[in-house]
Protein backbone atom coordinates (compact mmCIF):
# COMPACT_ATOMS: atom_id res chain seq x y z
CA UNK A 1 0.00 0.00 0.00
CA UNK A 2 1.04 3.16 -0.81
CA UNK A 3 -0.48 6.86 0.95
CA UNK A 4 0.91 10.18 -0.43
CA UNK A 5 0.22 13.44 0.74
CA UNK A 6 2.59 16.84 0.18
CA UNK A 7 6.16 15.82 1.74
CA UNK A 8 4.41 12.90 3.41
CA UNK A 9 4.77 9.41 2.01
CA UNK A 10 4.03 6.04 4.24
CA UNK A 11 4.74 2.51 1.95
CA UNK A 12 4.00 -0.81 3.20
CA UNK A 13 5.54 -3.93 1.06
CA UNK A 14 3.78 -7.11 2.00
CA UNK A 15 6.09 -8.81 -0.83
CA UNK A 16 7.93 -8.26 -3.92
CA UNK A 17 9.53 -10.53 -6.30
CA UNK A 18 11.36 -10.33 -9.52
CA UNK A 19 14.53 -11.57 -11.90
CA UNK A 20 16.71 -9.20 -13.16
CA UNK A 21 18.41 -10.08 -16.05
CA UNK A 22 21.80 -9.52 -14.79
CA UNK A 23 21.16 -12.91 -12.47
CA UNK A 24 19.98 -11.59 -9.40
CA UNK A 25 16.58 -13.23 -8.26
CA UNK A 26 14.74 -11.36 -5.83
CA UNK A 27 12.64 -13.81 -3.97
CA UNK A 28 10.94 -11.26 -0.72
CA UNK A 29 11.18 -7.87 -0.44
CA UNK A 30 8.81 -6.73 2.90
CA UNK A 31 9.07 -3.73 4.92
CA UNK A 32 7.28 -0.18 5.95
CA UNK A 33 8.83 3.03 4.99
CA UNK A 34 7.71 6.43 6.27
CA UNK A 35 8.62 9.60 5.13
CA UNK A 36 7.72 13.85 6.11
CA UNK A 37 9.75 17.01 6.07
CA UNK A 38 11.94 16.30 9.19
CA UNK A 39 12.81 12.58 9.78
CA UNK A 40 12.76 9.13 7.48
CA UNK A 41 11.67 5.46 9.52
CA UNK A 42 12.22 2.30 7.72
CA UNK A 43 11.15 -0.79 9.67
CA UNK A 44 11.29 -4.85 9.65
CA UNK A 45 13.00 -4.59 5.95
CA UNK A 46 13.51 -8.02 4.44
CA UNK A 47 14.83 -9.03 1.74
CA UNK A 48 15.95 -12.40 0.33
CA UNK A 49 17.35 -13.78 -3.27
CA UNK A 50 18.43 -16.96 -4.32
CA UNK A 51 21.57 -16.72 -2.28
CA UNK A 52 21.07 -13.72 0.15
CA UNK A 53 19.12 -12.71 3.09
CA UNK A 54 19.53 -8.77 4.54
CA UNK A 55 17.21 -7.80 7.78
CA UNK A 56 17.67 -4.59 9.06
CA UNK A 57 15.65 -0.75 10.24
CA UNK A 58 16.86 2.91 10.16
CA UNK A 59 15.50 5.64 11.66
CA UNK A 60 16.80 9.86 11.15
CA UNK A 61 15.89 12.92 11.00
CA UNK A 62 16.43 14.74 7.77
CA UNK A 63 19.24 17.21 9.99
CA UNK A 64 21.47 14.74 10.29
CA UNK A 65 22.65 15.48 6.67
CA UNK A 66 23.10 19.29 8.24
CA UNK A 67 25.35 18.07 10.51
CA UNK A 68 22.95 18.50 13.31
CA UNK A 69 24.51 17.58 16.32
CA UNK A 70 21.36 16.45 18.20
CA UNK A 71 20.17 14.69 15.65
CA UNK A 72 19.63 10.35 16.72
CA UNK A 73 20.20 7.82 14.30
CA UNK A 74 19.30 4.13 14.77
CA UNK A 75 20.88 1.81 12.20
CA UNK A 76 20.84 -2.05 12.38
CA UNK A 77 21.65 -4.39 9.92
CA UNK A 78 22.32 -7.91 9.58
CA UNK A 79 23.48 -9.66 6.05
CA UNK A 80 24.22 -13.00 4.95
CA UNK A 81 25.30 -12.24 1.23
CA UNK A 82 25.84 -15.07 -1.13
CA UNK A 83 29.14 -14.23 -3.72
CA UNK A 84 26.79 -14.59 -6.71
CA UNK A 85 24.74 -11.70 -5.58
CA UNK A 86 28.22 -9.55 -4.92
CA UNK A 87 29.23 -10.37 -8.49
CA UNK A 88 25.85 -9.58 -9.71
CA UNK A 89 25.26 -6.10 -7.61
CA UNK A 90 29.05 -4.72 -8.44
CA UNK A 91 28.20 -4.37 -12.36
CA UNK A 92 30.50 -3.48 -14.54
CA UNK A 93 33.44 -2.72 -12.14
CA UNK A 94 34.43 -6.49 -11.95
CA UNK A 95 33.35 -6.61 -16.03
CA UNK A 96 36.54 -4.29 -15.95
CA UNK A 97 38.79 -7.04 -14.47
CA UNK A 98 37.42 -10.07 -16.20
CA UNK A 99 34.51 -11.65 -16.74
CA UNK A 100 31.99 -12.81 -14.26
CA UNK A 101 32.10 -16.30 -14.91
CA UNK A 102 35.91 -16.53 -14.53
CA UNK A 103 35.41 -14.87 -10.97
CA UNK A 104 32.80 -17.53 -9.79
CA UNK A 105 34.61 -20.44 -11.75
CA UNK A 106 37.91 -18.81 -9.54
CA UNK A 107 35.88 -18.84 -6.07
CA UNK A 108 34.40 -22.55 -6.81
CA UNK A 109 38.12 -24.06 -7.41
CA UNK A 110 39.22 -22.00 -4.07
CA UNK A 111 36.06 -22.91 -2.54
CA UNK A 112 35.16 -19.22 -1.42
CA UNK A 113 31.56 -19.93 -2.20
CA UNK A 114 30.30 -19.29 1.27
CA UNK A 115 28.11 -16.35 1.92
CA UNK A 116 29.83 -13.10 3.80
CA UNK A 117 27.95 -12.44 7.30
CA UNK A 118 27.60 -8.89 8.01
CA UNK A 119 26.92 -7.16 11.26
CA UNK A 120 26.46 -3.27 11.28
CA UNK A 121 24.69 -0.83 13.95
CA UNK A 122 25.18 2.93 14.66
CA UNK A 123 23.25 4.34 17.32
CA UNK A 124 22.83 8.22 19.01
CA UNK A 125 23.83 11.08 17.48
CA UNK A 126 26.89 13.21 16.03
CA UNK A 127 27.56 14.22 19.46
CA UNK A 128 28.13 10.41 21.23
CA UNK A 129 27.53 7.66 18.81
CA UNK A 130 28.24 4.11 19.11
CA UNK A 131 29.18 2.13 16.29
CA UNK A 132 29.60 -2.03 15.67
CA UNK A 133 30.76 -3.75 12.08
CA UNK A 134 31.46 -7.42 12.47
CA UNK A 135 32.35 -9.43 9.10
CA UNK A 136 32.89 -12.97 8.86
CA UNK A 137 33.80 -14.83 6.32
CA UNK A 138 33.59 -18.97 6.72
CA UNK A 139 37.66 -19.95 6.46
CA UNK A 140 38.79 -16.96 5.01
CA UNK A 141 38.31 -14.37 7.52
CA UNK A 142 36.79 -12.78 10.89
CA UNK A 143 37.05 -8.93 11.52
CA UNK A 144 35.02 -6.94 14.25
CA UNK A 145 35.46 -2.82 14.92
CA UNK A 146 33.79 -0.49 17.06
CA UNK A 147 33.19 1.96 19.77
CA UNK A 148 32.04 5.12 20.96
CA UNK A 149 32.32 8.90 18.84
CA UNK A 150 32.09 12.12 20.19
CA UNK A 151 31.37 15.44 19.01
CA UNK A 152 32.54 14.34 15.33
CA UNK A 153 31.65 17.42 13.86
CA UNK A 154 33.71 19.33 15.99
CA UNK A 155 37.22 18.80 14.58
CA UNK A 156 38.93 20.03 17.83
CA UNK A 157 36.99 18.71 20.00
CA UNK A 158 36.24 14.69 18.62
CA UNK A 159 37.10 12.37 20.43
CA UNK A 160 36.12 8.60 20.76
CA UNK A 161 38.24 4.70 20.66
CA UNK A 162 37.78 2.32 18.18
CA UNK A 163 38.71 -1.47 18.62
CA UNK A 164 40.30 -3.94 16.13
CA UNK A 165 40.13 -7.60 15.80
CA UNK A 166 40.48 -10.08 12.97
CA UNK A 167 41.71 -13.07 12.48
CA UNK A 168 42.72 -15.36 8.82
CA UNK A 169 41.27 -18.56 8.04
CA UNK A 170 42.69 -21.46 6.21
CA UNK A 171 41.71 -20.19 2.82
CA UNK A 172 42.56 -16.60 3.27
CA UNK A 173 45.55 -16.94 0.79
CA UNK A 174 42.62 -17.38 -1.52
CA UNK A 175 41.81 -13.97 -1.57
CA UNK A 176 44.98 -12.93 -3.85
CA UNK A 177 44.16 -14.89 -6.45
CA UNK A 178 40.67 -12.92 -6.77
CA UNK A 179 43.00 -10.18 -7.08
CA UNK A 180 45.59 -12.05 -9.22
CA UNK A 181 46.68 -15.66 -9.75
CA UNK A 182 50.02 -14.79 -10.05
CA UNK A 183 50.36 -13.45 -6.76
CA UNK A 184 49.37 -16.74 -4.93
CA UNK A 185 52.29 -18.23 -6.85
CA UNK A 186 54.97 -15.77 -4.68
CA UNK A 187 53.01 -14.63 -1.47
CA UNK A 188 51.05 -16.49 1.19
CA UNK A 189 48.35 -15.09 3.81
CA UNK A 190 48.69 -17.56 6.72
CA UNK A 191 46.25 -19.16 8.52
CA UNK A 192 45.81 -17.80 12.30
CA UNK A 193 47.70 -14.38 11.81
CA UNK A 194 45.53 -12.44 13.98
CA UNK A 195 45.92 -7.90 14.05
CA UNK A 196 44.43 -6.12 17.25
CA UNK A 197 44.61 -2.79 17.48
CA UNK A 198 42.45 0.54 18.56
CA UNK A 199 42.75 3.99 17.26
CA UNK A 200 42.25 6.92 20.15
CA UNK A 201 41.14 10.12 19.05
CA UNK A 202 41.05 12.64 21.97
CA UNK A 203 41.05 16.47 20.69
CA UNK A 204 42.56 16.47 17.24
CA UNK A 205 44.79 14.10 18.77
CA UNK A 206 45.19 10.77 16.72
CA UNK A 207 46.80 7.33 18.14
CA UNK A 208 46.79 4.40 16.54
CA UNK A 209 48.20 0.70 18.28
CA UNK A 210 48.33 -2.03 16.24
CA UNK A 211 49.72 -6.03 17.19
CA UNK A 212 50.19 -8.70 14.69
CA UNK A 213 50.67 -12.16 15.53
CA UNK A 214 51.56 -15.06 13.49
CA UNK A 215 53.34 -18.28 14.71
CA UNK A 216 55.66 -17.57 17.43
CA UNK A 217 56.95 -14.28 15.74
CA UNK A 218 54.80 -11.03 15.28
CA UNK A 219 55.01 -7.10 15.21
CA UNK A 220 53.77 -4.10 17.17
CA UNK A 221 53.09 -0.69 15.69
CA UNK A 222 52.47 2.92 17.00
CA UNK A 223 51.65 5.65 15.86
CA UNK A 224 50.50 9.59 16.31
CA UNK A 225 49.01 12.43 14.38
CA UNK A 226 47.82 16.15 15.68
CA UNK A 227 48.47 19.44 13.58
CA UNK A 228 50.87 18.39 11.30
CA UNK A 229 52.72 16.06 12.91
CA UNK A 230 53.06 12.54 13.08
CA UNK A 231 55.25 9.82 15.26
CA UNK A 232 55.66 5.85 14.55
CA UNK A 233 57.11 3.22 15.81
CA UNK A 234 57.55 -0.37 14.51
CA UNK A 235 59.13 -3.30 16.16
CA UNK A 236 58.77 -6.62 14.78
CA UNK A 237 59.78 -9.97 16.77
CA UNK A 238 60.87 -13.22 15.44
CA UNK A 239 58.23 -12.58 12.14
CA UNK A 240 59.14 -15.21 9.98
CA UNK A 241 58.74 -13.72 6.57
CA UNK A 242 58.79 -17.18 4.45
CA UNK A 243 54.92 -17.65 5.80
CA UNK A 244 53.92 -14.77 3.58
CA UNK A 245 56.96 -15.06 0.80
CA UNK A 246 58.16 -18.58 0.78
CA UNK A 247 59.85 -18.05 -2.58
CA UNK A 248 62.16 -15.22 -1.78
CA UNK A 249 64.87 -16.52 0.85
CA UNK A 250 63.59 -14.86 3.54
CA UNK A 251 63.19 -15.82 7.26
CA UNK A 252 62.83 -14.78 10.39
CA UNK A 253 63.41 -11.14 10.84
CA UNK A 254 63.38 -8.67 14.21
CA UNK A 255 64.16 -4.85 13.53
CA UNK A 256 63.09 -1.57 15.07
CA UNK A 257 62.02 1.65 13.21
CA UNK A 258 61.06 5.01 13.90
CA UNK A 259 60.03 7.75 12.00
CA UNK A 260 59.29 11.23 13.17
CA UNK A 261 58.23 14.63 10.93
CA UNK A 262 56.27 17.43 10.34
CA UNK A 263 54.05 18.00 7.27
CA UNK A 264 53.74 16.26 3.74
CA UNK A 265 54.74 18.32 1.03
CA UNK A 266 58.26 17.45 0.44
CA UNK A 267 59.01 20.79 -1.36
CA UNK A 268 57.88 22.56 1.71
CA UNK A 269 60.63 24.21 3.63
CA UNK A 270 58.36 23.59 6.55
CA UNK A 271 57.98 20.12 6.03
CA UNK A 272 60.54 17.31 7.85
CA UNK A 273 60.69 13.76 8.28
CA UNK A 274 63.63 11.83 10.40
CA UNK A 275 63.90 8.22 10.30
CA UNK A 276 65.95 5.77 12.39
CA UNK A 277 66.23 2.16 11.99
CA UNK A 278 67.93 -0.97 13.55
CA UNK A 279 67.67 -4.85 11.73
CA UNK A 280 68.58 -7.03 14.53
CA UNK A 281 68.84 -10.21 12.43
CA UNK A 282 67.26 -11.41 9.63
CA UNK A 283 67.76 -15.20 7.65
CA UNK A 284 68.19 -14.66 3.78
CA UNK A 285 68.96 -17.80 2.36
CA UNK A 286 71.55 -19.14 4.32
CA UNK A 287 73.49 -15.78 4.96
CA UNK A 288 72.26 -14.45 8.59
CA UNK A 289 72.11 -10.52 8.40
CA UNK A 290 72.74 -8.53 12.27
CA UNK A 291 73.23 -5.43 13.25
CA UNK A 292 72.32 -3.41 10.41
CA UNK A 293 70.83 0.50 10.79
CA UNK A 294 69.32 2.94 9.31
CA UNK A 295 69.82 6.88 9.79
CA UNK A 296 67.73 9.59 7.38
CA UNK A 297 66.71 12.57 6.87
CA UNK A 298 64.41 15.05 5.25
CA UNK A 299 64.23 18.20 5.64
CA UNK A 300 64.26 21.18 3.52
CA UNK A 301 63.79 19.42 0.46
CA UNK A 302 66.95 17.60 0.46
CA UNK A 303 67.30 14.14 1.37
Amino acid sequence: SIYSEGRVLRLQLQRTAFDERSGLSLRQLSGSYRMDSLAMQLEDLELRTSESHIQGQLSMPWSLLERDKRAAIDLDLTASLGTADILNLSGQALEQVETETQLVGRMRRRQLLAPLKLDLALKGTLSELQTRLKLSWPEVLSLSLGGPLYALTDDTQRSGRLQLETELGAKATSLLSLVSPELTREYRLPKGLSLKGQVKIKRGDYALQLQLKEGTGGAQLEASYLDKHYEANLRTAGLDLAHFAPKLGLGAMSLELAAQGQGFDILSPHTWTKVTGRLEALDYGTLPLHDITLDADLKGGYL
